[in-house]
């Protein structure tokens, strides 16, 4: 048999979920950390799957649990991108590095925080992954959470204490970022962890601001039952309501009048 089909044989024997098929390519002798020609593990195929027993096997057989894709993902990665969750406690039984990010600063972490599973965000933190890591534009698993509009995520990061004013290189903070998305349970779920209501970008606009100038009613209303200051201005003078205004928001523009 070739190398390349023995390796192809050990992957898809991963990626099936079956341990009998995985158990016979490791006694043929086929290499556990053998790369696929896109540089995929079994490890890595059975992590994505979320193949447990496979992933248990494998790491048995002393596979390699941190090696690394071209982009820098690792078998964890893939497993909490994946929302895997029983792949991913066995990877971190086994000492899979949590903080190792891919290339653009990725980590396990911000991965499963922008799907929303919270489950495997509450596992991560649980292991001690750092909740307020940084992307190189400043911004964090809990900003990607909210961003998204995972609600769940985001309340398991507050939970473990993120940093709820934490800005990106914009200024720009996890409630504006919610209150442009129109997420309005993650803007009340923020405000109810006490972020700041009126924080504002360089430029003076606020969340407030933000969400009306997007037509987003839902967070809108969340802010202003906060507390938001309605007449907070930017630096050209601009309101909330001339936002909502020029662009024709006639539900915002009435809300904000009520």
């Amino acid at each position: 048999m070739e190398n390349v089909e023995e390796m192809q044989t050990l992957i898809k024997a991963a990626c099936s979920g079956s341990v009998q098929s995985v158990k016979q390519a490791l006694e043929f002798g086929i290499d556990v950390d053998a790369l696929s020609s896109d540089h995929w593990t079994a490890l890595m195929a059975a992590s994505e799957k979320g193949h447990t027993d496979v992933v248990e096997l494998l790491l048995a057989n002393k596979a390699n649990v941190d090696t690394q894709r071209p982009n820098g993902d690792t078998a964890l990665c893939i497993a909490c991108y994946y929302g895997q969750v029983g792949a991913a406690r066995a990877l971190l039984a086994s000492g899979a590095a949590i903080e190792m990010a891919d290339d653009q600063g990725f980590t396990a972490l911000m991965a499963a925080s922008e799907k929303g599973y919270a489950d495997v965000v509450e596992l991560l933190l649980a292991n001690n992954a750092n909740v307020d890591t940084q992307l190189p534009d400043g911004t964090t698993a809990l900003y990607i959470a909210c961003e998204h509009g995972q609600v769940g995520a985001a309340r398991a990061l507050l939970a473990s204490g993120a940093a709820i004013e934490m800005a990106d290189d914009q200024g720009f903070t996890a409630l504006m970022s919610a209150s442009e998305k129109g997420y309005a349970d993650v803007v009340e779920l923020l405000l109810a962890n006490n972020a700041n209501v009126d924080t504002q970008l360089p430029d003076g606009t606020t969340a407030l601001y933000i969400a009306c100038e997007h037509g987003r009613v839902g967070a809108a209303r969340a802010l202003l039952a906060s507390g938001a200051a309605i007449e907070m201005a930017d630096d050209q003078g601009f309101t909330a309501l001339m936002a909502a205004s020029e662009k024709g928001y006639a539900d915002v523009v009435e809300l904000l009048l009520a």
